[in-house]
């Protein structure tokens, strides 16, 4: 491979990361929705034989210029030794047309001839009974808390376009007592608190506020965010006036101080106005109402907003409980509950049912499509049969990444900050978070059709990473080595197409008996047979001649166009062609049968 190659075990996670990410972008980019990993290759030579700066062109590429240089020196070899045999220039055997260019008849026809080269390197990734969405694609995470600056280290967000949701749901349970003044006992102020929570509300990026105190419970919504809480409301609360707040020109005071309700009914352009409901009941029913409006915010019957809810029992202080609903990772600190309080007689502590959950949702761009699901390429029932619905790319990246770990698969990020006082040469601190991935990327899914053992791909393949559809898909690999227990190890992956493309390819040459009857494509078996008995006699004279017979019969077996090129790029037969085409079958069944008749 002339790419970079990613090692888990002598790279450090960072490399590792940077590696693999980059060379399954840069094998992304040149595969063109192939999914081929040959046609990959002949689309990256193709591009550097013309590339003016051929070192930077490896740099941009996560390609290795050293190998890339013997591969062509390779490719190059090749290309003079055939036109030596063929008394040929070499320059006149040089592509014009990188694979992504191509015609999707020739495509099909380059597939053919890789069955015949490659026919004991088959295999198969067995169905899903699931359907498999091409729009969009959501990874569970697991294990340590990450931000969105942990994954632009294996993602690019202009490329891949993907969202972190976080679901984090906190609870503090303990208690508080008010300042006491003059040695008499101190309550808190209602009024007074009700703005610092606010402002502490405003500054946390909350939603929904809400404050019981006694038997009076308060709900605050901004009125700018036009939110409807009338699923929360529910007719029991009643609107209780609106709060305008701005913020100070003092930051003192911690985040609890950084806004302050103002009694002008004039708003300047910072201000935020908030909406009140209050509902007022007996200790009991108080605590029900409580109760089902915190499952109603946590069943996220309001979708993603954020919420904070604070429960005193008594303003005389005791017990207290919070709960947090929100989508931010940052937890609160005793600093917070004391500037929220405005005491230092605060134990809270966090409790154990906290639970935070976190998704990377992947969005494949409209305009972005599969270069085989165009109309154009819609003719023939084989062409669409290898454009599989695949998951975006930085689904298949972040599998690939935790895939590459094969003891523990997992992603490793860098923490972007070393806590105060930690030093980061002590062995037991680790400078890194692990994060596993659902669903995981399961190594063994491909299957040799020989044995109906593993076969074990490339991680960082492109075609070898598809995900799997609902029907079997076949792949038939250029190289492979076989291993213990009738497993192999395959490289040079080419999708085909799924159906009865194999064994017509394989009849075409003998591998399979040649008058088996297809039920997948009609009229296939005629042809098949013409095809076989004609490859025999090409074979017999040994020599490397086009036969244009050949390629007509070719074309008929497996429904393919090869005048499209020469079209307006349609792709669509005309009239006169159709019919032209349709007499030369004809001819053929005849001869086919007076041939067997004598």
């Amino acid at each position: 491979s002339p790419w970079l190659l990613p090692n888990a075990i002598l790279q450090d996670p960072e490399c590792f990361n940077d590696i693999m990410s980059k060379t399954y972008v840069s094998k992304a980019k040149f595969d063109s929705e192939l999914y081929s990993e040959p046609f990959c290759i002949m689309n990256l030579l193709y591009d550097f034989d013309r590339c003016k700066n051929k070192n930077a062109f490896c740099r941009n590429n996560s390609i290795s210029y050293p190998r890339i240089c013997r591969l062509a020196s390779t490719r190059n070899n090749l290309v003079q030794r055939v036109a030596q045999h063929l008394g040929k220039e070499a320059n006149s055997l040089s592509i014009r047309r990188p694979p992504r260019e191509m015609d999707i008849s020739k495509l099909l026809a380059l597939r053919v001839v890789q069955i015949w080269i490659f026919s004991d390197g088959i295999v198969k990734l067995p169905a899903q009974r699931e359907k498999t969405s091409n729009v969009s694609t959501t990874l569970e995470l697991n294990g340590d808390v990450i931000k969105d600056i942990h994954l632009e280290q294996i993602l690019d967000k202009s490329r891949h376009h993907y969202t972190l949701k976080s679901d984090c749901n906190m609870i503090y349970n303990g208690s508080f007592e008010p300042v006491q003044v003059d040695y008499q006992k101190s309550k808190l102020s209602v009024q007074d608190f009700e703005e610092r929570l606010i402002s502490f509300s405003i500054e946390r990026n909350f939603d929904f506020i809400v404050n019981k105190i006694d038997k009076t419970i308060n709900l605050y919504t901004c009125i700018d965010n036009e939110t409807d809480t009338s699923i929360l409301l529910n007719g029991d609360f009643s609107a209780n006036g609106q709060i305008i707040f701005e913020p100070k020109t003092s930051q003192r005071g911690g985040i609890c101080s950084r806004w302050s309700n103002t009694c002008s009914d004039v708003m300047s352009a910072n201000c935020k106005k908030f909406q009140r409901y209050t509902l007022s009941s007996n200790s009991k029913s108080i605590k029900n109402k409580l109760r089902q409006l915190r499952e109603k915010i946590r069943n996220r019957c309001m979708g993603d907003k954020n919420t904070f809810i604070v429960d005193i029992t008594k303003i005389t202080g005791g017990a207290v409980h919070i709960y947090s609903y929100s989508s931010e990772v940052d937890e609160f600190g005793k600093v917070d509950f004391i500037s929220l309080f405005r005491t230092p007689h605060v134990k809270l502590k966090k409790s154990s049912s906290c639970n935070m959950r976190q998704s990377v949702l992947f969005h494949e761009p409209e305009e972005e499509g599969s270069f085989f699901l165009d109309d154009k390429n819609q003719e023939s029932p084989i062409a669409c049969a290898f454009a599989p619905r695949n998951s975006p790319e930085g689904a298949r990246l972040c599998k690939a990444l935790a895939a590459g770990r094969r003891s523990k698969p997992m992603i490793l990020f860098e923490k972007t900050a070393i806590p105060d006082g930690d030093d980061k040469s002590d062995e037991d601190f680790t400078s890194y978070l692990e994060v596993t991935i659902k669903p995981k990327y399961n190594m063994n899914r491909w299957l040799w059709t020989e044995t109906n053992e593993s076969a074990l791909l490339d991680s960082d393949s492109i075609p070898a990473t598809i995900e799997a559809q609902t029907h079997d898909v076949y792949a038939c690999c250029g190289n492979i080595l076989e291993l213990k227990g009738g497993r192999i190890r395959a490289e040079g992956v080419t999708i085909v197409p799924s159906g009865n493309f194999i064994n017509l390819a394989k009849k075409c040459i003998g591998l399979s008996p040649p008058n088996e009857v297809c039920n997948d494509i009609e009229d296939s078996t005629l042809p098949v047979s013409i095809f076989y008995d004609y490859f025999n006699e090409v074979v017999e004279k040994s020599d490397l001649e086009y036969f244009s017979r050949g390629v007509e019969l070719l074309c008929q077996v497996f429904a393919i166009n090869p005048w499209s090129e020469e079209t307006d790029g349609s792709d669509k037969f005309d009239n006169s062609v159709a019919q032209t085409r349709r007499r030369e079958a004809t001819k053929t069944k005849r001869q086919y049968q007076c041939k067997k008749c004598l």
